[in-house]
């Protein structure tokens, strides 16, 4: 009798361990599908940089590059000037005269890289759909390549950093800290923008 009893909890255990397992293959064929669309997608990207690189006779992509000195990026653009600029940050347009720009970017976050161009209002529209709308300078352009001749650079030499402290009077103390800063700013001719979903 006891045994007839024992059968349908040996039942559940069964069906719950079956379960579990098919979860876990579930879970693991899920993480195959996902980690090959990733895998897919990164082949896709190095394929359209390859096209952009030869058809703008330019040797690397700019992502690729993290310096700390001034020389080191001084002897890369002795050797490739030309570089690919992926999911960049217009910080700032400023308008020369009726007909050209003077357009900032930032590349990076730790070590942030600030580029300077100028460029014609139809190259402006080139780099990001309404560029005048202050909208459209909120987000990271990350649908197109931003292709550029470097021709000079310079290390932004110190950086200032603000931090308070609640003492527990009226007003907190406040502190302010220079430090040796991580940026570099670059001088930059416009080439042409690439868009990534081209076919």
């Amino acid at each position: 009798m006891k045994f007839i009893k024992l059968i349908p909890v040996i039942l559940v255990i069964l069906s719950y361990s079956c379960g579990e397992t098919k979860l876990e293959e579930r879970l693991k064929n899920e993480e195959s599908v996902e980690k090959i669309r990733i895998e897919n997608e990164e082949k896709e990207r190095i394929k359209i940089i390859n096209e952009v690189s030869d058809k703008f006779n330019s040797k690397i992509s700019f992502d690729t590059v993290e310096f700390k000195f001034t020389y080191q990026y001084q002897n890369f653009l002795k050797q490739n000037n030309r570089v690919i600029i992926e999911d960049f940050e217009i910080t700032n347009i400023d308008m020369k005269d009726d007909s050209s720009f003077l357009v900032s970017i930032k590349k990076g976050y730790y070590r942030e890289k600030f580029i300077e161009f100028t460029c014609t209002k139809s190259e402006l529209n080139k780099i990001c759909e309404d560029p005048l709308n202050d909208k459209a300078l909120e987000n990271l352009v990350e649908d197109r390549f931003l292709i550029l001749k470097l021709n000079s650079v310079e290390k932004v030499k110190l950086k200032i950093e603000s931090f308070g402290e609640d003492n527990g009077d009226d007003e907190p103390n406040t502190y302010i800290k220079i430090k040796a800063s991580e940026a570099f700013i670059f001088k930059a001719e416009f080439i042409d923008t690439y868009l990534k979903n081209k076919k």
